[in-house]
Parts: C-alpha cells; sequence; structure tokens
C-alpha cells in the first residue's frame, strides 16, 4: 500500500512550480462530458496508467494526476492514457467529480492538457461512471481500448495505488493491487498476470511499474515475468506521494529504446527525494533468480537441524535484515530483502557459499540497471513471516502462502518454489523449519 501522511514516515510536498494550474482547472476541464476517442497515427510509446484511488488515497491521485498533465514530453511521439478512479467520499473542495473518468493527456496543449475520452466498452460515457477497478475485466478493456486507440511501438502500464505484495486475503489490509473500497474489491497478483495476458492480446509490455508499496517482491516479479520485459518500483512502503510524473515526463521519452530507459528516468526521480531502493528488473531474468534462490533454500533447510537453532536464525533474520512491513491486521507480513537475508546464512553456514554466490550473481543481472547494482545493493525482497497482534512472530501463515493447501488464487511462486514456502504437510522446507511446528525428530 502507499504509506499515508498519517504513519510515522514522512511524505514529501513537491511544489511544481513549471505548471500555471491548480486543482479546480483540473477539475472544471473534466466535467463537461467526454469526447469520442479518435485511432491515432503509431506513436513511440503508449503510457497506460492504471489510478485505483478509490481508497484512502484520493488526494494523493489528484495531485498524481496534475503531475501526469504537467509532464511536457512530445505528445507526436508519447501518448499518455489515465484511466482515474476517484473515491465516493472525495472532499468537494479538492474536486467536483467522482467516480471513474477515461483522459487522453496531451502533453503539447499549452492549455487544459487532460481530455476527457468516452469509451463503451468501458462502459464510460458523458455521464458519471463507477467503474470496479478490482475487477480484471476493467484492466483488460482498458488494455484493449489503449492498444485500439494509441497503438504504438512500446507500451508501459503503471499500476497506481495501494500495493500489499502477494497478500490475498478478504482483510482490507492483505490485499494485493487495485483497492476499489466502493465495490470492497481488490485484484490479486495472479488476476494481474491474466489480465495484462488477455488484455494485450498479441502484444507484450516493454515496461511494468507499481506506483504502490511493496511492488518489487520475488512473488510479483516471477508472476509477471512474461508480460513485460522490465520492471519498476520499490521493495517496502513508499509515501503516498509515490513517483514525480512531472519530473520524468519532462525528459525526452521519445528517445528511449527499450523500458530500462524509462525505468532509469523514474528512478532518478524518486532517489533523488527519498531514500529507498529503486528496483529496475530485467524480468527474463526473473526464472534464474527463482531457480537459484529456491535450490538455495533447499540446502538451507538441510542445515538447520533443531528447533533451537531454527528459532535462533529466525530471530536473527527477523532483526538483522532489511525487513519491510505494516501495521493494519492480525497477521502482518512481513517482507526481507533476499541479499541481506542470504548475508546471514553465509554467516552462520559457510558452506552454503557457492549457493549463496549463485543467488547473489542472480539478483545482480536482474537489477543490473539499478543505480544501487553498482554499490550491491539489490532491491528484491521476499516474503519472511507474519507477526500478530502482539507484534511477536507468528507460526501460522495465510493459506495462500501454503503450498498444497488447496487454495485458490496462489501465485506461482508459492506454487513452485518448494524448497521456501511453507507447506501443507510440513516437508521440511526453509520457512516449515524457520516458522512452522516442523518436526525435527523426522
Amino acid at each position: 500500500m502507499k504509506k499515508l501522511p498519517a504513519f510515522i514516515f514522512t511524505v514529501f510536498f513537491f511544489i511544481l512550480q513549471s505548471c500555471n494550474f491548480d486543482l479546480k482547472e483540473v477539475s472544471s476541464s473534466v466535467n463537461s462530458g467526454g469526447t469520442n476517442p479518435e485511432v491515432h497515427a503509431k506513436s513511440k510509446w503508449t503510457f497506460i496508467v492504471y489510478m485505483a484511488a478509490d481508497n484512502n488515497l484520493d488526494s494523493a491521485a489528484l495531485e498524481d494526476f496534475r503531475e501526469i498533465e504537467c509532464g511536457d514530453c512530445n505528445s507526436e511521439f508519447v501518448k499518455t492514457v489515465v484511466l482515474f478512479d476517484r473515491a465516493q467520499n472525495a472532499m468537494k473542495s479538492e474536486s467536483s467529480w467522482k467516480g471513474t473518468r477515461l483522459f487522453e493527456i496531451n502533453h503539447s496543449s499549452a492549455k487544459s492538457k487532460s481530455i476527457q475520452i468516452n469509451s463503451k466498452a468501458l462502459g464510460i460515457g458523458s455521464q458519471s461512471a463507477e467503474l470496479n477497478m478490482g475487477d480484471p475485466e476493467t484492466l483488460i478493456s482498458l488494455l484493449n481500448f489503449s492498444r485500439k486507440y494509441y497503438p504504438a511501438e512500446h507500451y508501459a502500464l503503471i499500476i497506481w495505488g495501494h500495493g500489499t505484495g502477494y497478500r490475498f486475503t478478504a482483510s482490507k489490509a492483505n490485499r494485493a493491487v487495485a483497492i476499489d473500497d466502493t465495490s470492497g474489491t481488490f485484484m490479486s497478483i495472479p488476476e494481474l498476470r491474466k489480465a495484462i495476458k488477455s488484455g494485450m492480446g498479441n502484444d507484450k509490455l516493454e515496461l511494468i511499474g507499481f506506483d504502490t508499496c511493496f511492488g518489487s517482491e520475488l512473488e510479483e516479479i516471477y508472476e509477471l515475468r512474461q508480460e513485460a520485459n522490465w520492471f519498476a518500483g520499490v521493495e517496502g512502503v513508499q509515501d503516498a506521494s509515490g513517483w514525480d510524473y512531472s519530473s520524468w515526463m519532462n525528459q525526452d521519452l521519445e528517445t528511449c529504446e527499450e523500458g530500462c530507459e524509462v525505468a532509469k528516468l523514474i528512478e532518478r526521480q524518486y532517489s533523488a527525494k527519498n531514500d529507498k531502493s529503486f528496483a529496475i528488473v530485467k524480468m527474463d531474468a526473473a526464472v534464474d533468480l527463482f531457480e537459484s534462490f529456491n535450490a538455495f533454500s533447499q540446502k538451507a533447510s538441510l542445515l538447520i537441524e533443531n528447533k533451537k537453532s531454527a528459532e535462533e536464525l529466525r530471530d536473527k533474520i527477523a532483526t538483522k535484515s532489511k525487513t519491510f512491513s505494516v501495521s493494519g491486521s492480525l497477521l502482518n507480513p512481513v517482507y526481507v530483502e533476499i541479499s541481506s537475508m542470504t548475508d546471514i546464512f553465509l554467516e552462520e553456514f559457510p558452506k552454503l557459499k557457492d549457493d549463496i554466490l549463485k543467488v547473489s550473481s542472480a539478483l545482480k543481472n536482474a537489477t543490473s540497471e539499478s543505480y544501487t547494482a553498482s554499490q550491491n545493493i539489490f532491491p528484491i525482497g521476499i516474503y519472511f513471516c507474519s507477526l500478530d497482534e502482539k507484534g511477536q512472530i507468528a507460526e501460522s501463515n495465510s493459506a495462500y502462502y501454503i503450498q498444497g493447501s488447496g487454495t485458490d488464487g496462489q501465485c506461482q511462486f508459492v506454487q513452485k518454489a518448494s524448497g521456501y514456502v511453507p507447506t501443507e504437510n510440513q516437508s521440511g522446507s526453509l520457512l516449515d523449519k524457520l516458522l512452522g511446528n516442523y518436526n525435527f525428530s523426522h
């Protein structure tokens, strides 16, 4: 999820001096009814922003929408489409419209830069519409619409809003992406993958960006590995202000030939104002990373021989490695940066050196375009444990993260990572021993 100012993390507010309009101007430009879409000439890039703000991020979404309008890239080569869903309790002082709007952003216009668009396929016309952003069909329709009316050499999809990693439960604090309060729904990572695959048809995303919290987790990267060439996002909590669109959309995007080049522009502005590592991931490296990490996990598990040593190692990982979490549910998941966790295993079990080097090499290859890679910082996380209401490490796990539980909607990582994830029959995976009730007398 995106972190709001009420929490302990600092939110930075950006003064957009390069723009000469305010939220009222944005509001007045979108209330007169939409125009029918036209098929545009093929451009270099089409950016598709899935802005799921029908929740407590409404104000932050308006700010980011304004930033997108401030982008001064060349509209002859760069098209931007925004599906913007607002909260039903949006404050009238901030804008006079509610519901869902579809916009084309005219970056070359000297006046109002947002053009409200009608779409029969999406169910959006001149009257107010309320779409369910948690429904995969909404994203499928948006992708189909964008490819039809805004064809491009390269497509980039930005998932904007709350993000909670792999998580998929009924609890509001334990969902995945595109959280929609009006509909009471959300989109799981497997549903996101299927929606992208269906909506993109024979095309493939050049870049998928998560302007959310908990984006660059291995579970998500592995799930989406075949749907995009490049990934961009952060592994932990980010402020509600998120990415500074007015900054990176003011660059010469038409000169970018690959998704990593766009991601570097986003990373540059993000890192200048945040102390959090930003991940740029080469998606075709995800399989090697998965396989090396799973193999490491299998061998590491064999070296944990009793419950006492398992608990000591678990506590050391939880307190000494780089972890990320957020409160809000009975079981609060904790994510750990993979490289910091393997460092602890190397201290405890030197014989794992070769296996850990393979993981490190795979991490470096996957994130080689990230700025932090040169510092041997590889910002990809993974689920490690959950905390109970007392802040203690819980021995139970969500059924969505237990291999063999029979629960529908599990991500591919959980289904395949037998060396790492908890198993229904406590077969001896790494997390079976570290977190579960594994019988060491086997």
